[in-house]
């Protein structure tokens, strides 16, 4: 890019804006070129202002901080209830944990509209009825459907946790992409902040036993298992409060894995020609290749927020369109093998759950395959990946709905 491509465009804002989300730091030196020989030309100023401005990061008050901290150690306090009280870990952890930690991330999103009765009431109300629901469900860990309900009751809290992000802009698709953008930050965050407090510990740890002072039991239950349940409140609002700090690593996370799980999917894909009746006959790997699925169905959400949100380059485009469609064919098969299982051993509350996650799955990986494959090929606007994206997203919080609540009323007795 040089200055003459600059001129030729000089009239034509919306190739500039495309150029700069494309190439930030080729435009802007290509524009300095430019703007040398042509100083009081209109879209000099604006250009000028946009490439010098410098966000300032918003001030943190004390009042901030102390109501973070507060709610860290709260977190880590509720946490460690069954020591308090003497409970039974194995039946209040699987039910509770989630609600002891994301209503905290709710009041987080909801505390600066608290004003808002709207705002707040749907959120309180769901976390009121999930505490009450998931408590009152007889204690019977053998059964396939408590299982179900205490692992899909923490992503039932987390799509009131996005209604609490959303506040009364939760039917906006900008909105809803930003919920998704945090979701990566959020991980990438808190992955840091784990790695660095399990580092901190194993230091602490190691120091005491070189003085022959043992501390790994009490270091364990009083620290390391609050410093975790207020991890996620901190780095909500290290995300919120810094978002230049992760903004900047969560496009080159993206650009990094995309190509190399391409690869990876591609490989395994062939592979599974070859061994396919592993995953029909043996529930386990069909279970560990549906975690896997998931993870891979996260890193392409996560990467097509980064594409719709910063750049228009065809080649990530491309990348994410070919990721898609081999993850849409891994998805096929693994669909064929709940089917399978279904027809041969009869249907039950867990081939259900995985058969319906895996639809909704695959009817997600289609819609956003197919926008990625027409702005790729033809340069549609970006807005219809974003479209894809969210748009969606209600359908899993309502699959969360039904397997949480009703799978119990369901097959209770029944299997």
């Amino acid at each position: 890019m040089n200055k003459e491509f600059i001129e030729n465009q000089i009239d034509n804002p919306e190739e500039l804006e495309r150029l700069y989300r494309s190439q930030p730091a080729e435009f802007a030196a290509a524009f300095q070129d430019w703007a040398a020989a042509a100083p009081e030309h209109p879209a000099f100023y604006f250009w000028k202002a946009r490439l010098e401005y410098t966000p300032q990061a918003k001030p943190q008050s004390n009042a901030d901080w102390l109501w973070v901290i507060g709610a860290a150690v709260l977190t880590g306090v509720l946490v460690r209830l069954p020591d308090i009280f003497d409970l039974d870990p194995d039946f209040f952890y699987p039910r509770n944990l989630a609600l002891l930690v994301l209503p905290v991330l709710m009041a987080y999103f909801l505390r600066p509209t608290l004003k808002s009765q709207r705002s707040w009431m749907l959120p309180a109300l769901g976390v009121l009825i999930a505490a009450l629901y998931i408590n009152f469900l007889p204690d019977n860990s053998n059964e396939d459907v408590y299982f179900l309900a205490c692992l899909h009751l923490p992503l039932f809290l987390w799509s009131l946790t996005g209604l609490s992000f959303l506040g009364e802009n939760w039917r906006n698709d900008r909105q809803r992409l930003e919920f998704l953008r945090f979701n990566g930050d959020f991980f990438i965050m808190a992955t840091l902040v784990l790695q660095a407090g399990g580092l901190l510990s194993l230091i602490t740890i190691g120091l005491f036993e070189l003085i022959g002072v043992s501390i790994g039991d009490w270091y364990f239950r009083n620290v390391m298992v609050m410093g975790a349940a207020a991890i996620p409140v901190l780095s909500t609002h290290w995300v919120r409060s810094n978002p230049k700090m992760i903004n900047r690593l969560s496009p080159l996370i993206a650009r990094i894995f995309t190509p190399l799980v391409l690869i990876t999917l591609s490989v395994y894909l062939v592979a599974m020609v070859y061994s396919a009746d592993t995953l029909f006959q043996d529930r386990e790997a069909l279970l560990l290749f549906n975690s896997v699925l998931i993870g891979v169905l996260a890193l392409i959400l996560f990467s097509v927020v980064e594409v719709a949100q910063s750049t228009s380059a065809k080649l990530q485009l491309h990348l994410l369109s070919a990721l898609s469609l081999v993850t849409i064919a891994i998805n096929t098969l693994a669909l064929s093998a709940i089917v399978y299982r279904i027809f041969e051993w009869g249907l039950s509350p867990n081939r259900l759950a995985v058969l319906g996650g895996n639809v909704l799955f695959l009817i997600h990986l289609v819609m956003v395959a197919k926008a990625l494959t027409s702005a790729a090929r033809r340069g549609a606007n970006l807005s219809g990946i974003e479209s894809a994206l969210v748009r969606f997203l209600p359908f899993y919080a309502g699959w969360t709905i039904v397997v949480t609540f009703l799978f119990p009323l369901i097959f209770w007795g029944g299997y």
